[in-house]
């Protein structure tokens, strides 16, 4: 049984030493050529990707057309005087309570979504869309976020 031992340990040992070859200074691996080192050359500047930039004029405007889409809406108008009828203000959605603790808004409807935010207990928001899926598109009152949540969430 030693014997057997022996000449198993010996088999392993030489099999080690002949396949176990590790890296070698000259650019070799495990006696083959390590072609990738060898061959490093620069790559000449016209095959380099270069980031997709807008010329300065766009990148001007692109902001100015930011800068006026994120201003203050214009103010109501004034109050009707005596006589005059007041305009019909347009309703929006009703707004709805949040009746969780923390409740997750998503990308989309569902878990398998992005949470973008969480929504406190008692926190207003706007039903925006109910595909009657178990999911709504809701709209932060304070914030204006948009995003998903779980319908049996929201209190009337």
């Amino acid at each position: 049984m030693i014997r057997l031992t022996l000449l198993l340990l010996a088999a392993i040992f030489v099999t080690m030493v002949l396949a176990g070859r590790g890296p070698d200074p000259r650019g070799t691996v495990g006696g083959t050529r390590n072609v990738a080192a060898s061959r490093a050359e620069p790559v000449p500047e016209e095959l380099v990707p270069q980031p997709n930039r807008l010329d300065l004029a766009d990148e001007r405007g692109a902001i100015e057309r930011a800068l006026a889409a994120s201003e203050a809406p214009p103010e109501a108008p004034p109050p009707p005087e005596d006589g005059e009828e007041a305009a019909p203000v347009a309703e929006g959605p009703p707004l709805r309570s949040v009746s969780g603790n923390r409740v997750n808004m998503r990308s989309g409807p569902g878990t398998a979504y992005d949470v973008i935010g969480q929504l406190q207990e008692g926190e207003r928001v706007a039903v925006l869309d109910d595909p009657g899926d178990g999911w709504v598109e809701v709209e932060v009152s304070t914030t204006g976020t948009q995003g998903w949540m779980a319908d049996f969430l929201l209190a009337e």
